[in-house]
């Protein structure tokens, strides 16, 4: 049937979001945990708001794919390892989220909200832990968006109307975040999309979306003034 690959993947996007905005806000499916865990309070609601996303980015929209056997063609798409991408390009996308991320860290605006855990001393261990917890939940965030929602997309429209529409919810997403960070998702989506189209996989996607969210976390640590490295675990 055409276009139900598509309607299957706005509604994975649209049920996903819908979710993980609400339970990012209420911690409430991971709240419990954290008085178990011997982890401090303010860390692990971070660590939760990111596994949260995993739930409901990821899991989910995967499931409902499942459930709905989507053509083999898309959902091999989705799990295809490739980095089929032109090594100069890749190398300059690279350089540029470094260069761009060095030099905006030290912004005022920056480090109000960067790291996003906001203690004054971080062990190596919270370096490790905050890495790995952007980790799982970037990939559940770009299995969505430039897995599903692109190739799903790509099965019923063009490439220039499925980047628009990629693009165009991607940057509704980010709306909460302030009309900065909405704005600067669109090029960046942009780029995510042509590049996951040129290589044929979101793997790309996913390792460049990491790179500028650690890079910029790592960033934001040494240049803020009230944040230092410790060397305990």
């Amino acid at each position: 049937m055409q276009g139900f690959e598509l309607t299957i993947g706005l509604i994975c996007v649209i049920i996903g979001t819908l979710l993980y905005l609400f339970d990012s806000k209420t911690v409430g499916i991971f709240k419990h945990l954290s008085a178990r865990l011997p982890c401090d309070r303010d860390v692990w609601s971070i660590y939760s708001k990111r596994l949260i996303g995993v739930l409901w980015l990821g899991i989910l929209p995967g499931t409902i794919l499942m459930i709905f056997d989507i053509n083999t063609l898309v959902f091999n798409q989705l799990f295809r390892w490739s980095l089929d991408l032109n090594a100069f390009l890749l190398l300059a996308l690279i350089i540029s989220i470094l260069m761009v991320n060095y030099f905006n860290a030290s912004r005022e605006n920056n480090l109000a909200m960067y790291p996003q855990i906001r203690k004054r001393q971080w062990s190596v261990s919270l370096v490790i832990g905050s890495s790995i917890t952007w980790l799982v939940y970037l990939f559940a965030y770009e299995f969505l968006f430039r897995g599903i929602l692109l190739f799903t997309s790509l099965t019923a429209l063009t490439e220039m109307t499925s980047i628009t529409l990629n693009v165009s919810i991607y940057a509704l997403f980010h709306i909460p975040k302030g009309m900065k960070e909405t704005l600067a998702s669109i090029p960046f989506g942009i780029i995510l999309c042509i590049v996951t189209i040129e290589a044929g996989s979101f793997w790309i996607a996913f390792l460049l979306h990491s790179l500028l969210a650690l890079s910029n976390e790592w960033f934001s640590i040494y240049f803020h003034p009230d944040i230092s490295i410790i060397n305990t675990r």
